[in-house]
């Protein structure tokens, strides 16, 4: 007992140092800010074709990917038997094409879209603004029509006989023959939702935000499983 002393003597005010470290260590909202320079969809503006994510074509004999480059962001187009990588389309042109549509001035260099069909020969297709577009370069058309609501399939099984839902923050699946709904998980709650994920590209404003609706649950060919998240 007496050769504890001296060691709680040492120690005291060693954690009072630790806890007063501690409370002047907390994260500040600079801190955030310096770190949230140094994600991908961020970084890249900066470092010029940082990455390449390939969307193949149905024949696999191409495949586009988008980056950042010293004109902004661009879509490429790689075609693997000559190995040649080019601009998938004119973005300037489609910019102009897309402010006559709209009535505002669009950036070339910051399309807002992500994602592009070149499935079909000298057409481009995207979605954006809740319409479906159809860019045809060569006649130096562009086309929309509104965007196909899919509610009634989203989360249909492969054999059309059950929908997975949400519901309460919870997972349920609803047989479509009969209507009855059976309830799958039972510990969700606000923030904590079955089937949902929050994006790094999600915006939650204030303390107590709502997430944005992001359902997702993948059926195995059989429509006997389903795979999903929380």
């Amino acid at each position: 007992m007496k050769a504890s002393l001296p060691l709680q003597k040492y120690l005291i005010p060693f954690f009072t140092i630790l806890t007063s470290f501690s409370l002047q260590a907390q994260i500040t909202k600079e801190t955030y800010q310096k770190a949230e320079y140094f994600l991908t969809d961020n970084l890249q503006k900066e470092i010029h074709h940082l990455e390449v994510n390939p969307n193949w074509s149905k024949d696999n004999a191409s495949f586009w990917h988008v980056t950042y480059t010293v004109k902004g962001k661009r879509f490429f187009k790689t075609n693997i038997e000559d190995k040649k990588t080019v601009e998938a389309f004119d973005h300037i042109l489609l910019s102009e094409l897309l402010g006559e549509k709209i009535g505002e001035v669009v950036n070339d260099k910051d399309l807002g879209f992500g994602k592009i069909d070149l499935n079909e020969e000298n057409v481009v297709q995207f979605e954006w603004k809740n319409q479906e577009w159809r860019f045809e370069e060569e006649k130096r058309t562009l086309t929309s029509k509104p965007k196909e609501k899919s509610e009634r399939t989203l989360g249909i099984s492969p054999d059309k006989k059950w929908r997975a839902f949400t519901k309460d923050y919870n997972l349920f699946v609803e047989n479509l023959e009969t209507a009855e709904e059976t309830q799958l998980s039972f510990h969700g709650k606000k923030d904590f939702e079955y089937a949902s994920y929050l994006g790094w590209g999600d915006i939650i404003k204030g303390e107590n935000g709502n997430r944005p609706e992001r359902f997702m649950v993948s059926w195995s060919p059989d429509s006997k499983k389903i795979y999903t998240q929380i």
